[in-house]
């Protein structure tokens, strides 16, 4: 199954303190052990940077370091950015990551916020919550 990650999964996997880490490293671990196919957009990784920038930036780049083998990483191009501005989607961020995720051919997307993307999408869209809870049954 290939999953495409949003933003704020990642969030949750590089602090362990968030309330969603356990269910974002269960997906890893899924990816890890070659069961998921997990895909990212490199601006996820940069906006990650930006978000984590409180904290000592080796810290960041070693969690990136045990993460990227693992993902795929889809670059967000013009046409990802051209399709975003012409959806629906009120969140050109969202929009982008919509057109990567469709454009990789993900069959999934995991997100915390469900709403921002499931009326914009064919895919099938889930919280964390719920595909760790579909993936363990």
């Amino acid at each position: 199954m290939r999953v495409f990650l949003d933003t704020n999964i990642l969030v949750d996997l590089f602090d362990n303190t968030r309330e969603r880490f356990r269910d974002a490293a269960l997906v890893f671990e899924g990816a890890k052990e070659g069961f998921l196919d997990v895909c990212i957009s490199s601006q996820s990784i940069t906006d990650c940077a930006y978000i984590a920038r409180k904290k000592p930036y080796k810290v960041f780049r070693s969690a990136i370091k045990r993460v990227l083998p693992f993902v795929d990483v889809i670059p967000i191009t013009k046409e990802h950015l051209t399709k975003a501005t012409k959806s629906d989607c009120p969140d050109l961020e969202d929009a982008a990551l919509i057109a990567c995720a469709e454009d990789a051919l993900c069959d999934v997307i995991l997100t915390s916020n469900v709403g921002h993307f499931k009326p914009y999408t064919s895919l099938i869209v889930h919280s964390p919550e719920e595909f760790v809870r579909i993936i363990k049954s």
